[in-house]
């Protein structure tokens, strides 16, 4: 896993997409960038499905048919699976994705299985897991300025209602 370099590249970084305090999904306003990092893992639960249905490389004699299936259904999984997570953090705050990965990941789980199911893979996603989330490096300083004025914020109203209780009473 490297790190990104002191600018953002979005083709070589990868990034997703989460929507801004007070915007709806539909809303073509402001978004914020997370990167995120994923595990996924899944079955062939209806061969049947799976062979009519799926493109996948013959085996030739004394090659693995696990191993040359691989080569078609994981890219695709891959890009199902990235679908799958755009669509779901952008219902979601960079504030509710940076504390939610567990619903996040139910989630996006179900979209990719809806997805999967839609064309017949036979293929069942069990278990799907954001094993990382972080908002850019390069703007981690800003982040963290803006965290603490906000800590520093509800610290400051706490005390001031607790002064305001005592001088009230």
């Amino acid at each position: 896993a490297s790190y990104a370099g002191p600018t953002l590249n979005p083709t070589k970084d990868g990034y997703c997409l989460t929507r801004n305090e007070g915007t709806s999904t539909d809303s073509q306003d402001d978004f914020n960038i997370v990167h995120s990092m994923w595990q996924l893992t899944y079955e062939i639960k209806q061969p049947e499905l799976f062979l009519r249905n799926m493109y996948y490389e013959s085996p030739a004699p004394g090659q693995d048919f696990y191993d040359v299936a691989s080569e078609t259904i994981v890219p695709m999984l891959r890009v199902l699976a990235e679908d799958a997570i755009v669509a779901t953090m952008l219902s979601y705050t960079i504030d509710d994705a940076l504390v939610s990965k567990g619903d996040i990941a139910g989630n996006a789980k179900r979209h990719l299985q809806d997805k999967l199911d839609v064309i017949k893979s036979g293929i069942k996603v069990t278990d799907m897991l954001m094993t990382r989330i972080i908002w850019p490096r390069q703007v981690d300083a800003a982040f963290n300025s803006l965290n603490e004025a906000s800590q520093e914020s509800k610290t400051l109203v706490t005390t001031s209602k607790g002064k305001a209780r005592q001088i009230l009473s």
